[in-house]
Protein backbone atom coordinates (compact mmCIF):
# COMPACT_ATOMS: atom_id res chain seq x y z
CA UNK A 1 0.00 0.00 0.00
CA UNK A 2 2.86 2.51 0.96
CA UNK A 3 4.26 1.83 -2.30
CA UNK A 4 1.48 2.71 -3.88
CA UNK A 5 0.45 5.74 -1.53
CA UNK A 6 0.67 8.98 -4.61
CA UNK A 7 -1.35 6.39 -6.97
CA UNK A 8 -4.11 6.03 -4.39
CA UNK A 9 -3.83 9.94 -3.77
CA UNK A 10 -4.07 10.90 -7.22
CA UNK A 11 -7.17 8.46 -7.67
CA UNK A 12 -8.94 10.14 -4.39
CA UNK A 13 -8.71 13.51 -6.09
CA UNK A 14 -9.50 12.56 -9.66
CA UNK A 15 -12.83 10.46 -8.71
CA UNK A 16 -14.13 13.53 -6.98
CA UNK A 17 -16.51 16.05 -8.95
CA UNK A 18 -15.45 19.14 -8.23
CA UNK A 19 -11.50 18.07 -7.79
CA UNK A 20 -10.99 19.85 -11.14
CA UNK A 21 -12.32 23.49 -9.56
CA UNK A 22 -9.86 23.41 -6.83
CA UNK A 23 -6.49 20.90 -7.22
CA UNK A 24 -3.13 21.40 -9.14
CA UNK A 25 -2.62 17.30 -8.88
CA UNK A 26 -2.52 16.27 -5.38
CA UNK A 27 -2.18 19.78 -4.04
CA UNK A 28 -5.17 21.80 -3.00
CA UNK A 29 -5.21 25.44 -4.34
CA UNK A 30 -7.17 27.98 -1.58
CA UNK A 31 -7.14 30.67 -3.99
CA UNK A 32 -9.20 27.84 -6.07
CA UNK A 33 -11.45 27.33 -3.63
CA UNK A 34 -12.71 30.43 -2.97
CA UNK A 35 -12.97 31.34 -6.62
CA UNK A 36 -15.23 28.18 -6.78
CA UNK A 37 -17.47 28.98 -3.65
CA UNK A 38 -17.97 32.52 -5.28
CA UNK A 39 -18.96 31.17 -8.84
CA UNK A 40 -21.57 28.55 -6.63
CA UNK A 41 -22.72 31.62 -4.62
CA UNK A 42 -21.68 29.59 -1.41
CA UNK A 43 -21.43 31.34 1.91
CA UNK A 44 -18.10 30.12 3.87
CA UNK A 45 -16.41 30.47 7.09
CA UNK A 46 -13.46 32.63 8.10
CA UNK A 47 -10.81 32.37 10.57
CA UNK A 48 -10.66 35.61 12.78
CA UNK A 49 -8.13 36.84 10.54
CA UNK A 50 -10.10 36.76 7.59
CA UNK A 51 -8.49 33.96 5.97
CA UNK A 52 -10.93 30.76 4.94
CA UNK A 53 -11.57 28.55 7.58
CA UNK A 54 -10.24 24.95 6.12
CA UNK A 55 -10.61 23.09 9.30
CA UNK A 56 -12.06 19.88 9.48
CA UNK A 57 -14.52 21.74 11.09
CA UNK A 58 -16.01 24.00 9.25
CA UNK A 59 -16.16 21.27 6.03
CA UNK A 60 -18.25 19.24 8.41
CA UNK A 61 -20.99 22.22 9.27
CA UNK A 62 -21.44 21.86 5.69
CA UNK A 63 -22.66 18.64 5.22
CA UNK A 64 -26.17 18.60 4.80
CA UNK A 65 -26.24 21.99 2.88
CA UNK A 66 -23.33 21.19 0.46
CA UNK A 67 -22.46 17.12 0.52
CA UNK A 68 -19.78 17.53 -2.23
CA UNK A 69 -18.18 19.84 -0.16
CA UNK A 70 -18.18 18.04 2.62
CA UNK A 71 -16.43 15.21 0.76
CA UNK A 72 -13.51 17.33 -0.37
CA UNK A 73 -12.46 17.87 3.21
CA UNK A 74 -12.77 14.52 3.71
CA UNK A 75 -10.39 13.93 1.18
CA UNK A 76 -8.39 16.77 2.19
CA UNK A 77 -7.95 14.73 5.87
CA UNK A 78 -7.51 12.00 3.25
CA UNK A 79 -4.34 12.75 1.27
CA UNK A 80 -2.88 14.15 4.69
CA UNK A 81 -2.76 11.36 6.31
CA UNK A 82 -1.61 9.55 3.36
CA UNK A 83 1.20 11.66 2.91
CA UNK A 84 2.12 11.60 6.01
CA UNK A 85 1.71 7.50 7.26
CA UNK A 86 4.83 6.20 8.50
CA UNK A 87 3.17 2.83 9.06
CA UNK A 88 5.78 0.33 7.74
CA UNK A 89 4.76 -3.23 7.07
CA UNK A 90 7.45 -5.66 7.81
CA UNK A 91 8.92 -8.56 6.02
CA UNK A 92 5.99 -11.21 8.23
CA UNK A 93 3.32 -9.02 7.12
CA UNK A 94 2.51 -7.27 10.43
CA UNK A 95 2.79 -3.65 11.55
CA UNK A 96 4.19 -3.04 14.62
CA UNK A 97 2.61 0.32 16.33
CA UNK A 98 4.73 2.02 19.07
CA UNK A 99 1.93 2.11 21.98
CA UNK A 100 2.65 5.06 23.81
CA UNK A 101 1.35 4.25 26.97
CA UNK A 102 0.27 6.81 29.70
CA UNK A 103 0.57 8.82 26.60
CA UNK A 104 -2.14 11.15 27.81
CA UNK A 105 -3.26 13.26 30.72
CA UNK A 106 -5.94 11.03 31.75
CA UNK A 107 -3.47 7.82 31.31
CA UNK A 108 -4.43 6.31 27.93
CA UNK A 109 -2.53 5.39 25.12
CA UNK A 110 -1.13 8.17 23.22
CA UNK A 111 0.69 6.13 20.36
CA UNK A 112 1.72 8.40 17.68
CA UNK A 113 -0.84 9.08 14.83
CA UNK A 114 1.33 8.56 11.86
CA UNK A 115 2.62 4.99 12.81
CA UNK A 116 -0.62 3.51 13.96
CA UNK A 117 -3.23 1.95 11.44
CA UNK A 118 -5.92 2.10 14.00
CA UNK A 119 -5.55 5.98 13.99
CA UNK A 120 -5.50 6.60 10.36
CA UNK A 121 -8.70 7.29 8.45
CA UNK A 122 -11.52 5.04 8.47
CA UNK A 123 -10.58 3.53 5.61
CA UNK A 124 -6.87 2.31 6.28
CA UNK A 125 -8.37 -0.53 8.67
CA UNK A 126 -9.63 -2.42 5.24
CA UNK A 127 -6.06 -3.31 4.97
CA UNK A 128 -6.03 -5.18 7.95
CA UNK A 129 -6.34 -8.79 7.33
CA UNK A 130 -6.04 -12.10 9.24
CA UNK A 131 -2.94 -14.37 8.17
CA UNK A 132 -3.89 -18.20 7.10
CA UNK A 133 -5.51 -20.28 9.87
CA UNK A 134 -6.28 -17.54 12.17
CA UNK A 135 -8.88 -14.84 12.68
CA UNK A 136 -9.06 -11.30 14.19
CA UNK A 137 -11.82 -10.16 16.81
CA UNK A 138 -12.16 -6.77 17.45
CA UNK A 139 -14.04 -5.89 20.71
CA UNK A 140 -14.85 -2.73 21.64
CA UNK A 141 -16.83 -1.09 24.81
CA UNK A 142 -20.46 0.25 23.94
CA UNK A 143 -20.88 4.10 24.86
CA UNK A 144 -17.81 3.71 27.85
CA UNK A 145 -17.67 6.99 29.10
CA UNK A 146 -21.37 7.47 29.44
CA UNK A 147 -21.87 4.06 31.19
CA UNK A 148 -18.93 5.18 33.00
CA UNK A 149 -20.74 8.32 33.97
CA UNK A 150 -23.92 6.96 34.96
CA UNK A 151 -22.12 4.40 37.18
CA UNK A 152 -19.76 6.38 39.13
CA UNK A 153 -22.59 9.65 39.80
CA UNK A 154 -25.18 6.31 40.75
CA UNK A 155 -27.62 8.15 39.00
CA UNK A 156 -30.44 5.28 38.26
CA UNK A 157 -31.80 7.74 35.23
CA UNK A 158 -28.88 7.71 33.39
CA UNK A 159 -28.09 4.00 34.26
CA UNK A 160 -31.49 3.06 32.80
CA UNK A 161 -30.90 4.66 29.72
CA UNK A 162 -27.27 2.99 29.22
CA UNK A 163 -28.92 -0.08 30.33
CA UNK A 164 -31.48 0.33 27.35
CA UNK A 165 -28.84 0.34 24.50
CA UNK A 166 -29.53 3.63 23.21
CA UNK A 167 -28.72 6.12 25.52
CA UNK A 168 -29.30 9.05 23.09
CA UNK A 169 -32.94 8.36 22.27
CA UNK A 170 -33.42 7.39 26.11
CA UNK A 171 -32.92 10.63 26.82
CA UNK A 172 -35.08 12.13 24.15
CA UNK A 173 -37.66 10.14 25.30
CA UNK A 174 -37.40 10.96 28.79
CA UNK A 175 -37.75 14.90 27.82
CA UNK A 176 -40.65 14.56 26.23
CA UNK A 177 -38.78 15.09 22.55
CA UNK A 178 -39.51 11.66 20.88
CA UNK A 179 -42.83 9.33 21.95
CA UNK A 180 -42.13 5.99 23.64
CA UNK A 181 -41.79 4.07 20.80
CA UNK A 182 -39.17 5.93 19.01
CA UNK A 183 -36.41 4.08 16.79
CA UNK A 184 -33.37 5.17 15.18
CA UNK A 185 -34.49 4.38 12.48
CA UNK A 186 -38.14 6.57 12.74
CA UNK A 187 -36.54 9.45 14.30
CA UNK A 188 -32.80 9.66 13.14
CA UNK A 189 -33.06 13.51 13.31
CA UNK A 190 -33.75 13.51 16.84
CA UNK A 191 -31.25 11.27 17.92
CA UNK A 192 -28.84 12.81 16.16
CA UNK A 193 -29.19 16.25 17.91
CA UNK A 194 -29.55 14.36 21.40
CA UNK A 195 -26.85 12.48 21.08
CA UNK A 196 -24.57 15.89 19.99
CA UNK A 197 -25.82 17.02 23.77
CA UNK A 198 -24.89 13.64 25.28
CA UNK A 199 -21.13 14.36 24.01
CA UNK A 200 -21.15 17.85 24.05
CA UNK A 201 -21.76 17.47 28.48
CA UNK A 202 -19.19 14.38 28.37
CA UNK A 203 -16.62 16.60 27.20
CA UNK A 204 -17.33 20.14 28.78
CA UNK A 205 -18.88 21.88 25.74
CA UNK A 206 -20.91 25.08 25.58
CA UNK A 207 -24.37 26.23 24.28
CA UNK A 208 -21.87 27.98 21.16
CA UNK A 209 -20.06 24.71 19.89
CA UNK A 210 -23.17 22.48 20.51
CA UNK A 211 -25.30 24.99 18.29
CA UNK A 212 -23.02 24.74 15.47
CA UNK A 213 -23.20 20.57 15.82
CA UNK A 214 -26.72 20.58 15.78
CA UNK A 215 -26.46 22.83 12.81
CA UNK A 216 -29.11 25.01 15.42
CA UNK A 217 -29.44 28.03 17.32
CA UNK A 218 -27.64 28.97 20.58
CA UNK A 219 -30.83 28.73 22.16
CA UNK A 220 -31.60 25.35 20.92
CA UNK A 221 -28.49 24.74 22.35
CA UNK A 222 -28.87 25.69 25.80
CA UNK A 223 -32.47 24.09 25.87
CA UNK A 224 -30.53 20.68 25.02
CA UNK A 225 -27.86 21.09 28.02
CA UNK A 226 -31.03 22.63 30.24
CA UNK A 227 -32.91 19.20 29.36
CA UNK A 228 -30.18 16.86 30.26
CA UNK A 229 -29.44 18.59 33.56
CA UNK A 230 -33.25 17.74 34.33
CA UNK A 231 -33.05 14.25 32.94
CA UNK A 232 -30.02 13.72 34.63
CA UNK A 233 -30.14 15.92 37.88
CA UNK A 234 -27.95 13.20 40.25
CA UNK A 235 -24.61 13.18 37.70
CA UNK A 236 -24.63 17.00 37.61
CA UNK A 237 -25.03 16.77 41.43
CA UNK A 238 -22.05 14.56 41.62
CA UNK A 239 -20.00 16.14 38.32
CA UNK A 240 -19.99 19.50 40.58
CA UNK A 241 -19.13 17.81 43.60
CA UNK A 242 -16.09 16.23 41.96
CA UNK A 243 -14.92 19.15 40.42
CA UNK A 244 -15.17 21.41 43.87
CA UNK A 245 -13.13 18.87 45.93
CA UNK A 246 -10.68 18.23 43.27
CA UNK A 247 -9.72 21.85 43.47
CA UNK A 248 -9.87 21.54 47.43
CA UNK A 249 -7.28 18.47 46.67
CA UNK A 250 -5.65 20.42 44.09
CA UNK A 251 -5.58 17.02 41.73
CA UNK A 252 -7.90 14.60 39.83
CA UNK A 253 -7.89 10.94 40.93
CA UNK A 254 -9.69 8.05 39.95
CA UNK A 255 -10.58 5.24 42.07
CA UNK A 256 -7.80 3.22 41.78
CA UNK A 257 -5.70 6.37 42.08
CA UNK A 258 -4.58 7.70 39.23
CA UNK A 259 -3.53 11.26 39.41
CA UNK A 260 -3.82 14.79 37.52
CA UNK A 261 -2.38 17.55 39.53
CA UNK A 262 -3.87 21.07 39.09
CA UNK A 263 -2.82 24.38 38.02
CA UNK A 264 -4.30 27.98 38.15
CA UNK A 265 -4.63 27.18 34.48
CA UNK A 266 -6.41 23.59 34.02
CA UNK A 267 -9.94 24.14 32.96
CA UNK A 268 -13.37 23.27 34.26
CA UNK A 269 -13.78 20.84 31.54
CA UNK A 270 -10.84 18.97 31.89
CA UNK A 271 -11.67 18.09 35.41
CA UNK A 272 -14.86 17.21 34.53
CA UNK A 273 -14.13 14.79 31.89
CA UNK A 274 -11.54 13.16 33.87
CA UNK A 275 -13.25 10.30 35.52
CA UNK A 276 -14.57 8.90 32.59
CA UNK A 277 -11.40 9.36 30.51
CA UNK A 278 -9.41 8.27 33.11
CA UNK A 279 -11.80 5.38 34.63
CA UNK A 280 -11.90 4.25 30.81
CA UNK A 281 -8.20 3.77 30.53
CA UNK A 282 -8.23 1.76 34.23
CA UNK A 283 -10.71 -0.44 32.80
CA UNK A 284 -9.13 -1.05 29.42
CA UNK A 285 -5.79 -1.76 31.38
CA UNK A 286 -7.59 -4.19 33.85
CA UNK A 287 -9.07 -6.05 30.40
CA UNK A 288 -5.76 -6.02 28.72
CA UNK A 289 -4.35 -7.50 32.62
CA UNK A 290 -7.48 -10.70 32.46
CA UNK A 291 -6.88 -11.30 28.71
CA UNK A 292 -3.18 -11.34 29.79
CA UNK A 293 -3.70 -13.99 32.07
CA UNK A 294 -5.85 -15.82 30.02
CA UNK A 295 -3.71 -16.76 27.17
CA UNK A 296 -5.36 -14.33 24.83
CA UNK A 297 -2.86 -12.65 22.57
CA UNK A 298 -4.18 -9.08 22.45
CA UNK A 299 -2.39 -7.66 19.07
CA UNK A 300 -3.72 -4.06 19.92
CA UNK A 301 -5.17 -1.99 22.08
CA UNK A 302 -6.72 1.18 21.32
CA UNK A 303 -8.98 3.89 23.85
CA UNK A 304 -12.16 1.73 24.34
CA UNK A 305 -10.96 -1.67 22.12
CA UNK A 306 -8.71 -4.61 21.65
CA UNK A 307 -7.68 -6.56 18.88
CA UNK A 308 -7.65 -10.07 19.71
CA UNK A 309 -5.43 -12.93 17.33
CA UNK A 310 -6.47 -16.53 17.75
CA UNK A 311 -6.75 -20.29 15.76
CA UNK A 312 -9.56 -20.09 13.21
CA UNK A 313 -11.02 -23.13 14.94
CA UNK A 314 -11.31 -21.82 18.15
CA UNK A 315 -13.00 -18.22 17.29
CA UNK A 316 -16.21 -18.53 18.71
CA UNK A 317 -15.04 -19.90 22.31
CA UNK A 318 -12.01 -16.77 22.58
CA UNK A 319 -14.57 -14.25 21.27
CA UNK A 320 -17.36 -15.76 24.06
CA UNK A 321 -14.35 -15.33 26.35
CA UNK A 322 -12.85 -11.92 25.67
CA UNK A 323 -16.12 -10.51 25.54
CA UNK A 324 -16.55 -11.58 29.00
CA UNK A 325 -13.41 -10.29 30.49
CA UNK A 326 -13.60 -6.83 29.10
CA UNK A 327 -17.24 -7.41 30.75
CA UNK A 328 -15.53 -8.34 34.05
CA UNK A 329 -13.43 -5.66 33.80
CA UNK A 330 -15.53 -2.83 34.17
CA UNK A 331 -17.16 -4.52 37.08
CA UNK A 332 -14.02 -4.42 38.72
CA UNK A 333 -13.98 -0.87 38.61
CA UNK A 334 -17.58 -0.10 38.54
CA UNK A 335 -18.65 -2.45 41.28
CA UNK A 336 -22.14 -4.74 39.66
CA UNK A 337 -22.36 -1.80 37.20
CA UNK A 338 -21.42 -3.94 33.89
CA UNK A 339 -20.80 -1.88 30.66
CA UNK A 340 -21.99 -3.68 27.25
CA UNK A 341 -18.94 -4.75 24.26
CA UNK A 342 -19.74 -4.64 20.83
CA UNK A 343 -17.39 -7.70 18.81
CA UNK A 344 -16.42 -8.08 14.91
CA UNK A 345 -14.91 -11.34 13.70
CA UNK A 346 -12.74 -11.09 10.63
CA UNK A 347 -11.68 -14.81 9.12
CA UNK A 348 -8.72 -15.55 7.10
CA UNK A 349 -9.26 -14.29 2.97
CA UNK A 350 -11.71 -11.24 4.82
CA UNK A 351 -10.74 -7.82 5.36
CA UNK A 352 -11.37 -5.65 8.60
CA UNK A 353 -14.88 -3.83 7.67
CA UNK A 354 -14.83 -0.61 6.79
CA UNK A 355 -18.57 1.02 7.45
CA UNK A 356 -17.82 4.77 8.35
CA UNK A 357 -16.36 5.22 4.71
CA UNK A 358 -16.80 1.91 2.49
CA UNK A 359 -17.03 4.02 -0.58
CA UNK A 360 -13.11 5.53 -0.29
CA UNK A 361 -12.26 1.73 0.65
CA UNK A 362 -13.42 0.33 -2.60
CA UNK A 363 -12.52 3.17 -5.01
CA UNK A 364 -8.40 2.21 -3.34
CA UNK A 365 -9.25 -1.49 -3.13
CA UNK A 366 -10.28 -1.29 -7.37
CA UNK A 367 -7.19 1.00 -7.88
CA UNK A 368 -5.15 -1.55 -6.23
CA UNK A 369 -6.77 -4.16 -8.62
CA UNK A 370 -6.00 -2.33 -11.71
CA UNK A 371 -2.69 -1.76 -11.23
CA UNK A 372 -2.03 -5.63 -9.87
CA UNK A 373 -1.15 -4.66 -6.46
CA UNK A 374 -3.47 -7.56 -5.32
CA UNK A 375 -3.51 -11.43 -6.19
CA UNK A 376 -6.36 -12.80 -9.03
CA UNK A 377 -7.40 -15.17 -6.01
CA UNK A 378 -7.58 -11.84 -3.65
CA UNK A 379 -9.69 -10.16 -5.87
CA UNK A 380 -12.10 -13.82 -5.98
CA UNK A 381 -12.62 -13.64 -2.66
CA UNK A 382 -12.74 -9.57 -1.71
CA UNK A 383 -14.60 -8.10 -4.73
CA UNK A 384 -18.40 -9.67 -4.00
CA UNK A 385 -17.56 -8.31 -0.44
CA UNK A 386 -16.78 -5.10 -1.61
CA UNK A 387 -20.64 -5.22 -3.78
CA UNK A 388 -22.31 -5.76 -0.70
CA UNK A 389 -20.50 -2.70 1.61
CA UNK A 390 -22.09 -0.64 -1.16
CA UNK A 391 -25.34 -2.25 -1.42
CA UNK A 392 -25.69 -3.49 2.45
CA UNK A 393 -29.08 -5.97 1.99
CA UNK A 394 -30.17 -5.02 -1.02
CA UNK A 395 -27.05 -6.58 -2.40
CA UNK A 396 -28.24 -10.32 -2.42
CA UNK A 397 -31.98 -8.90 -3.47
CA UNK A 398 -30.30 -7.52 -6.63
CA UNK A 399 -27.88 -10.27 -7.45
CA UNK A 400 -31.38 -12.40 -7.09
CA UNK A 401 -33.24 -10.43 -9.76
CA UNK A 402 -30.50 -10.15 -12.09
CA UNK A 403 -29.55 -13.77 -12.21
CA UNK A 404 -33.20 -14.07 -12.94
CA UNK A 405 -33.51 -11.90 -15.52
CA UNK A 406 -34.72 -10.02 -17.50
CA UNK A 407 -31.94 -10.27 -19.48
CA UNK A 408 -31.49 -8.64 -22.45
CA UNK A 409 -30.13 -11.61 -24.58
CA UNK A 410 -31.07 -10.29 -28.37
CA UNK A 411 -28.88 -6.46 -27.87
CA UNK A 412 -26.20 -7.86 -26.13
CA UNK A 413 -25.64 -10.57 -29.08
CA UNK A 414 -26.04 -8.01 -31.24
CA UNK A 415 -23.32 -6.14 -29.68
CA UNK A 416 -21.37 -8.98 -29.23
CA UNK A 417 -20.70 -9.26 -32.86
CA UNK A 418 -19.42 -5.71 -33.23
CA UNK A 419 -15.99 -6.61 -31.12
CA UNK A 420 -15.64 -3.30 -29.01
CA UNK A 421 -13.08 -4.40 -26.51
CA UNK A 422 -15.30 -5.24 -23.23
CA UNK A 423 -18.56 -2.92 -24.12
CA UNK A 424 -20.28 -5.93 -22.55
CA UNK A 425 -19.15 -5.47 -19.08
CA UNK A 426 -20.48 -1.65 -19.79
CA UNK A 427 -23.95 -3.25 -20.92
CA UNK A 428 -24.41 -5.29 -17.43
CA UNK A 429 -23.33 -2.20 -15.42
CA UNK A 430 -26.10 -0.38 -17.16
CA UNK A 431 -28.56 -3.02 -16.49
CA UNK A 432 -27.49 -3.41 -13.24
CA UNK A 433 -28.93 0.23 -12.21
CA UNK A 434 -31.53 -0.66 -14.31
CA UNK A 435 -32.62 -3.49 -11.96
CA UNK A 436 -31.31 -1.91 -8.59
CA UNK A 437 -32.91 1.32 -9.20
CA UNK A 438 -36.26 0.24 -11.06
CA UNK A 439 -35.68 3.25 -12.98
CA UNK A 440 -34.45 3.37 -16.62
CA UNK A 441 -32.88 6.47 -16.44
CA UNK A 442 -29.86 7.23 -13.54
CA UNK A 443 -26.34 8.58 -13.28
CA UNK A 444 -23.77 5.85 -14.47
CA UNK A 445 -21.80 4.84 -11.35
CA UNK A 446 -18.16 5.13 -12.36
CA UNK A 447 -17.73 2.99 -8.89
CA UNK A 448 -18.89 0.00 -10.07
CA UNK A 449 -16.70 0.28 -13.80
CA UNK A 450 -13.59 0.78 -11.52
CA UNK A 451 -14.48 -2.77 -10.02
CA UNK A 452 -14.14 -4.81 -13.31
CA UNK A 453 -11.30 -3.03 -14.24
CA UNK A 454 -12.53 -0.61 -16.59
CA UNK A 455 -11.24 3.01 -17.45
CA UNK A 456 -13.23 5.68 -17.33
CA UNK A 457 -12.06 6.82 -20.92
CA UNK A 458 -13.55 3.76 -21.85
CA UNK A 459 -16.45 3.50 -20.34
CA UNK A 460 -17.11 6.86 -22.05
CA UNK A 461 -16.33 5.37 -25.73
CA UNK A 462 -18.71 2.68 -25.02
CA UNK A 463 -21.49 5.00 -23.92
CA UNK A 464 -20.88 7.06 -26.33
CA UNK A 465 -21.24 4.09 -29.09
CA UNK A 466 -24.27 3.23 -27.59
CA UNK A 467 -25.77 5.97 -28.03
CA UNK A 468 -24.84 6.16 -31.68
CA UNK A 469 -26.71 3.15 -31.65
CA UNK A 470 -29.89 4.72 -30.44
CA UNK A 471 -29.73 2.45 -27.24
CA UNK A 472 -29.07 5.09 -24.97
CA UNK A 473 -29.83 8.31 -24.59
CA UNK A 474 -26.51 10.20 -23.20
CA UNK A 475 -26.10 13.38 -21.31
CA UNK A 476 -22.31 14.12 -20.31
CA UNK A 477 -21.62 16.06 -17.60
CA UNK A 478 -18.70 17.84 -16.97
CA UNK A 479 -17.10 16.71 -13.35
CA UNK A 480 -20.43 15.01 -12.94
CA UNK A 481 -21.60 10.89 -13.67
CA UNK A 482 -22.86 11.25 -17.16
CA UNK A 483 -26.74 10.55 -17.22
CA UNK A 484 -28.30 7.64 -19.02
CA UNK A 485 -32.15 6.78 -20.61
CA UNK A 486 -32.35 3.72 -21.39
CA UNK A 487 -35.40 2.23 -24.55
CA UNK A 488 -36.01 -1.06 -23.46
CA UNK A 489 -37.86 -1.96 -26.44
CA UNK A 490 -34.64 -1.37 -28.47
CA UNK A 491 -32.82 -3.49 -26.35
CA UNK A 492 -35.40 -6.74 -27.45
CA UNK A 493 -37.67 -6.33 -24.72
Amino acid sequence: MLDNKEAIRKELVVNHKISDHVYDGTKFITKKFKEYLISENIAWFHTPKYKLDLSEFAFSKIKDEHPEIFKLGRIRKYLSSLRGTKIKVESDGRVYSPLGPFGSLTGRNQPPGSKHILLHPSFFRGFISPKEDTAIIYIDYTQQEFGIAASLSNDKSMMDAYVSGDPYLYFAKLVGAAPNDATKESHPEIRRIYKQAVLAVQYGMGSQSLALKINGTELQAKKLLSDHELAFSTFWKWIKNYVDQSNLRGYCTTKWGWKLPLGADTKIKTISNFPMQAGGSEILRQALFLLEENNIKTIAPLHDAVLIECPIDEINSINEKSCELLKQASRDYLGVFTLGVDSKIIKPNERFPVEKDPQTWGLIYSSRVRRGAVSSSEKILLVPDNLKIYLTSKAVIFLDKFVRGPIPMPGLYALSKLNIDKILFTVILIFYQVSFNKDEEFKFPYLYSDLFGLARTTVKRHLKKLAELELIELKIQQSKSPLIKVDLKKWGY
